[in-house]
């Protein structure tokens, strides 16, 4: 079984990055602090505090070691100029032919907020994912009373 590898803007590497360093520095070892205290307590086995601290100890430590993880299999896209295919790390703009609004975002791999980040995973990104400048993709809206919502891909930044 192959090993799932990542294709990151360099925000979202330089998140992770954070992430690694909050809880290596401050959320492992303020949980640390918080079981030590929680042991004063009393007897351990019926101290709700040590049990919750130490539950949320195992969760930090399972989250350090996906995001390393995850940092080991990780590139950053490197942005190469304009382009004519929509590709993770490009900006697109696309008219919403529905609502005759434009839609402006970033294309990413993977966690888009859905607001200025798309991910290749969600209905959109899939649809314009590789897609060219002019072409015109639809998708079933969440919502069906809604039907089919059409695309137009204006520019690929």
């Amino acid at each position: 079984m192959s090993k799932q590898s990542f294709e990151l803007t360099q925000k979202q590497y330089d998140d992770l990055l954070e992430r690694k360093r909050y809880l290596e520095e401050e959320g492992i070892p303020n949980n640390g602090k918080e079981i030590e205290k929680a042991k004063d307590f009393g007897d351990l086995s019926e101290n709700a505090e040590y049990h919750e601290a130490k539950g949320l100890q195992d969760k930090l430590i399972h989250e350090l070691t996906q995001v390393k993880a995850k940092i080991n299999r990780s590139s950053v896209i490197k942005y190469n100029g304009v382009t004519d295919e929509a590709q993770i790390g490009n900006n697109i703009k696309l008219l919403f032919k529905n609502e005759n609004e434009v839609l402006t975002f970033l294309l990413i791999s993977e966690d888009g907020n859905g607001v200025d980040e798309i991910d290749i995973e969600s209905k959109l990104g899939k649809s314009i994912y590789k897609k060219k400048i002019g072409d015109e993709v639809s998708i079933e809206a969440n919502d069906p009373s809604l039907g089919e919502l059409y695309f137009k891909i204006l520019e690929i930044y």
